[in-house]
């Protein structure tokens, strides 16, 4: 599941600007120098995100009970998901091996 299988331009959720991959079924995200795998999904009124660094030990979940669908280019301060999701980034990468 874990080993690069597809190169894919964006990561689970649309984000560009690093290298992702695709396993079996996780998003292969490198960003500095570490690895983060991760799916995210919504549908009818949810919304989830799930991230793993192995060489940490670290993981994450995020689950929120809403339909927030935000329009094509909606300015990334307006996006609540967007920016939980890299907050809890920021605390991966704070944690030292």
């Amino acid at each position: 599941m874990f080993q690069p299988t597809i190169s894919a331009l964006l990561d689970a959720n649309g984000n560009a600007g690093f290298s992702t991959d695709i396993g079996l079924t996780y998003f292969l995200d490198k960003q500095n120098g570490e690895t983060y795998l991760g799916h995210g999904g919504d549908q009818n009124g949810f919304i989830s995100y799930i991230e793993f660094n192995q060489k940490k030990r670290t993981a994450s979940i995020l689950v929120f009970n809403t339909n927030i669908i935000l329009p094509d280019n909606t300015p990334l301060e307006k996006d609540t998901v967007g920016k939980l999701r890299k907050a809890v980034r920021q605390l991966h990468e704070s944690i030292k091996n």
